[in-house]
């Protein structure tokens, strides 16, 4: 893990970092680009393979469409996971941006709090704690609203155990010299944009009767398979016309929609 020098310039350390993830975000920008390509010819390559094989068997269209889409599938996930990448990547240069706009005296970027501000506190008000260019804007670099109502609590309560002061003073202290490891921990979490009611909406969800455990769903995830190869089969052999199987993929389809 990444530890920072005493001696080590700030600045030069956020414009270092800065350079390399612009280096990196342009480098994965033009490899989204040629993924991007490369998935529409498979996608047309396995049309024309698949029309083609129409010539031969059934079997031969079963076989391009299938390899056609595993190709597809397995570069739409990794093209998925780039684009999820890229935008950590994004967020780390931001999160490098914004520091050296706060070493020049800019912290518009941070948000204030300014919600958690309340007159009848006994001097959050009167020290401006909460505000803009106030003491939260200054330390504020939460990425959840969990985070940040935490912070707002330091700052509202402080602590008075001596104890207490000196374990936050220790870990304050260990995490001062990785900066790396602060950054990517924050970078992770801007990969989602968290609202306020996030966490209550998936406590709701995680109290809710599953719906796929009803028996009718586990009936047909049997089902559905054994008919789709039973088709497939009959259709191999020449059981029943290729054009069937077309229609019967209206079925697993419908279900999965």
């Amino acid at each position: 893990m990444e530890t920072l020098k005493p001696s080590v310039n700030p600045a030069e350390y956020y414009q270092s970092r800065l350079s390399f993830y612009s280096g990196r975000i342009r480098e994965m920008r033009k490899r989204l680009r040629w993924m991007a390509f490369f998935r529409l010819a498979v996608f047309l390559a396995t049309i024309i393979m698949a029309v083609v094989a129409t010539r031969w068997s059934i079997t031969a269209v079963v076989i391009f469409i299938s390899a056609g889409i595993s190709v597809f599938l397995v570069t739409l996930v990794r093209y998925l996971n780039m684009q999820q990448q890229l935008q950590k990547e994004e967020n780390l240069a931001e999160i490098n941006n914004n520091e050296l706009k706060a070493l020049d005296g800019d912290y518009s970027m941070f948000e204030d709090g300014k919600e958690f501000d309340n007159p009848d506190h006994p001097f959050s008000n009167d020290l401006d704690i909460f505000s803009p260019g106030s003491l939260f804007q200054f330390y504020n670099r939460s990425a959840t609203c969990v985070g940040k109502q935490r912070l707002a609590e330091f700052f509202s309560n402080p602590l008075t155990d001596a104890e207490q002061i000196l374990t936050r003073q220790k870990a304050v202290q260990d995490l001062a010299v990785k900066p790396g490891f602060r950054q990517e921990f924050l970078a992770t979490g801007y990969q989602q944009k968290e609202n306020p009611t996030d966490k209550d909406d998936l406590l709701r969800w995680v109290n809710e009767q599953p719906e796929f455990g009803h028996w009718k769903f586990k009936f047909f995830l049997v089902v559905i398979p054994l008919l789709t190869f039973t088709v497939l089969a009959l259709s191999s052999f020449s059981v029943i016309s290729p054009s069937w199987v077309m229609v019967y993929l209206v079925v697993p389809f419908g279900f999965l929609g």
